[in-house]
């Protein structure tokens, strides 16, 4: 008959199953905490509303629209025990409204409708309906684990090296936006975050604001003036034909906000941000 110890490690291993957990063991009996700090794969596999809760501390009371991790279909996200003051965290909580203005999302003969018939005017992703999409794909997909949590880590070693008191970190990359839509092709995302850091003796607590900027240019149909670094607008009668093909290239711009807050490990050889 099984043992009272080996009913609960049972029990524990189908939790450990249930909620999607991937540490290399399962947890030990009667380790239960109220909180827990969500994590994902860090893969172009998680969907875009679970890679928005990697790092934030929740409580298994929280009722959340995507249920807790191992909830959901195919989710392979875990829950790690949350200890205030010992568990790492860091997420980004986006504060502004990502819907487009129109109502109606711009596929890729838009953009050359506008490239002909839009006087060169300067497009917004919100109006264009892409903000949303373009955000997601740089946050969550670009490059292996996505722009956010490498800013985790980037401002995480900034915060170690100030170790208190107010806190910049500028950026910027560019970035191939054309899951997006083939029209994208590359975009530049630039910003800066500015808070504070304070001392909590093994762990510093981070919270301030990043402004994130996206800027690209439709140069031309064919990309020709694009792929040969040719973006000026002002160039000759000959390249003119040549190139945009009686139309004008136009800018595509917009920005976001998101609050960032973390708590990590003061020794960066012990954390899992640097």
């Amino acid at each position: 008959m099984p043992t009272n110890a080996g009913l609960e490690y049972r029990q524990a291993f189908r939790t450990y199953l249930r909620k999607g957990q991937f540490r290399p063991n399962p947890p030990k009996p009667n380790v239960v905490t109220p909180q827990y700090v969500w994590r994902t794969r860090g893969d172009n596999k998680v969907r875009a509303s679970h890679a928005a809760n990697e790092g934030r501390v929740f409580s298994w009371t929280d009722t959340l629209p995507t249920g807790h991790p191992g909830d959901e279909y195919g989710c392979r996200c875990g829950a790690f025990p949350y200890y205030p003051g010992v568990t790492e965290y860091a997420y980004h909580q986006l504060l502004s409204n990502l819907g487009g203005s129109s109502g109606r999302r711009w596929n890729t003969l838009d953009f050359f409708r506008h490239f002909y018939f839009g006087g060169g005017r300067t497009v917004s992703l919100r109006s264009m309906g892409h903000l949303k999409d373009i955000v997601e794909e740089y946050a969550y997909y670009t490059g292996a684990e996505g722009a956010y949590r490498r800013l985790s880590n980037q401002i995480a070693k900034e915060a170690r090296n100030k170790k208190s008191g107010p806190i910049r970190y500028p950026f910027g990359w560019s970035y191939d936006f054309s899951n997006v839509d083939i029209a994208h092709g590359g975009g530049v995302v630039e910003g800066r975050f500015a808070g504070f850091v304070s001392d909590r003796g093994g762990m510093l607590f981070i919270r301030g604001e990043i402004i994130f900027n996206f800027s690209d240019e439709f140069t031309d149909v064919a990309g020709i003036r694009d792929r040969l670094g040719q973006r000026d607008k002002a160039v000759s009668d000959i390249w003119k034909r040549t190139s945009d093909f009686g139309g004008l290239a136009y800018d595509i711009k917009d920005s976001w906000a998101t609050l960032f807050e973390a708590e990590v490990l003061k020794d960066d050889s012990k954390s899992i941000y640097k």
